[in-house]
């Protein structure tokens, strides 16, 4: 790492003093090779890269680096070359120097973000082209390397970090796909009409908006009075979702009811739609009803039911609308299950927007273990809002949210894409920086101070300031074995800033 830090400041100086390009490449192409050798990454399996860059010994030495690593690479010439392969190939990660005009890395973003917008890409740029950079952050870049480079461990953490944030987000967009509809027969005119309100429902509308309209929807379909959407949470009581007619129980609620022989537990062991009669004595005869399970998969998540039916009894085509309109219902029930598991498993807090405290915790910790194995530095940084409690007490907590919405905005922006940002105690954060020392984050430290301290919330006629009291401390130190201690450490100083005031910034 010392020879390749030499090399590194041999290379600058004689780029500044004009020495002749192929003799910069020469030494460029030495120094590349001597940084390879310091790599130390953990493998990663077969990813698909595509790798441009106006310097070709940097290139060269990237591929084998991943390589190395188990990584498919393509080298790309330019943008036009990178945007042909893109669209020809399938690419997991997307590395590009931002070096315009032969290689505009902002525009390849632009490109390949509109077309899969699922594709990590991890921009290169010199000192000269990091206002273009910058562009491209905001455009969605998972993150960037400033070169020459120096050390190409880095590299490989980025990509295994993109890898998972990509697997992430493809999980959750399977997890939030509905379930295929049945194919639908040719349609009349009005069951199209309650079909399309129960699904814009579904996507839309919570459960207890969406069951009556699909009772309604099952009463008008079928022409009768009354309507009845039953809940089955498997093996316990039926429950009533949803009810469409005069009576929210019907008298023959036992019949439909009564464990085991119910109508509708018939209905439920039978998976299929049944007929019955109900009711019915010597001034009238009995009426028709009819049920339909909502079945998801193999489990039966409920019963749909009508009655009493006209006399001519349900068509073919009514019964095969009903089926639909009950498999709705079984797709709004699962969503909103799948929503409620979302939100419960969900990493970010929904009210502050930042990591919850268990998920920063357990990323914290994997963090610092590697930091740990690879003797790189870091930092943990505690940023508590000054008088939270008397603001909360004077505006509200929603208010109190909203200024905590505000900083965790600033600490966001502030940071780069792979530092950590979570809630740590209820009116505090926590921050993470990797790979940066005492020095940089002196640097961030005092950027955030001063980027809290200007905010500015109205409530009514009036402007509140906000400001932050921080505490720093940076990794490798003794004593500190663990990311607890880390941030121990970081909370006890950020006491010690709140003590001599607010907007105040104490390293440990």
């Amino acid at each position: 790492r010392f020879l390749a830090s030499l090399g590194m400041t041999a290379m600058r100086l004689c780029t500044c003093r004009g020495f002749p390009p192929s003799a910069i490449y020469a030494l460029r192409v030495l120094v590349y090779n001597r940084i390879e050798k310091t790599m130390d990454t953990q493998p990663l399996p077969s990813i698909r890269i595509l790798l441009a860059d106006t310097d070709a010994a940097l290139c060269l030495t990237l591929r084998r680096v991943l390589q190395r690593l188990g990584c498919v690479v393509t080298i790309a010439q330019d943008t036009v070359d990178v945007l042909t392969r893109f669209a020809s190939t399938e690419f997991d990660i997307v590395i590009v120097g931002v070096a315009p005009p032969h290689l505009d890395g902002v525009q390849i973003l632009r490109e390949i973000k509109r077309s899969s917008p699922e594709t990590e890409i991890i921009l290169l740029s010199d000192a000269q082209h990091l206002e273009q950079v910058h562009r491209g952050m905001e455009l969605g870049a998972f993150a960037y390397l400033q070169t020459p480079l120096e050390d190409t461990a880095i590299l490989g953490y980025l990509v295994a970090r993109a890898m998972e944030t990509r697997h992430l987000r493809e999980q959750l967009s399977r997890q939030s796909q509905l379930p295929a509809p049945a194919p639908t027969p040719e349609p009349e005119e009005q069951p199209v009409y309650l079909m399309r309100d129960v699904i814009e429902a579904t996507g839309n509308e919570p459960l207890s908006e969406t069951m009556p309209l699909l009772a309604e929807a099952v009463a008008s379909l079928l022409e009768t009075d009354q309507a009845l959407v039953l809940a089955y949470p498997g093996g316990g009581e039926m429950q009533i979702a949803a009810s469409f007619g005069p009576d929210a129980l019907p008298d023959q609620w036992d019949f439909i009811s009564r464990p085991s022989d119910g109508f509708a537990y018939r209905v439920i062991a039978a998976r299929k739609t049944l007929l019955d009669a109900i009711g019915g004595d010597a001034s009238a005869p009995p009426a028709q009803i009819i049920g339909t399970p909502m079945l998801c998969g193999e489990r039966a998540l409920g019963v749909v039911l009508a009655f009493p039916l006209p006399e001519e009894s349900a068509s073919s085509t009514q019964v095969t609308w009903l089926e639909l309109l009950a498999q709705q219902g079984a797709v709004a029930i699962e969503l909103a299950r799948l929503r409620e598991e979302n939100t419960r498993l969900a990493m970010v807090d929904p009210e502050i927007g930042v990591l919850k405290r268990e998920f920063f915790l357990e990323q914290a910790e994997h963090e610092f273990r590697r930091s740990w194995r690879y003797s790189q530095p870091l930092t943990a940084i505690v940023v508590d809002v000054d008088n939270m409690s008397a603001i909360n007490a004077n505006y509200g907590r929603e208010f109190g949210n909203r200024v905590l919405r505000r900083v965790a905005q600033v600490c966001r922006s502030s940071l780069r894409s792979i530092d950590l940002v979570g809630r740590y105690d209820e009116d505090a954060f926590a921050l993470l920086l990797l790979m940066t020392g005492r020095e940089g984050a002196r640097t961030v430290a005092e950027r955030l101070r001063s980027e809290i301290s200007v905010i500015q919330i109205q409530h009514g006629q009036d402007s509140l300031l906000v400001s932050a009291s921080l505490g720093v401390c940076a990794y490798p130190r003794s004593g500190c074995a663990s990311i607890f201690d880390l941030l121990s450490l970081a909370q006890q100083a950020q006491r010690d800033a709140q003590r001599r005031g607010a907007n105040q910034i104490a390293y440990a």
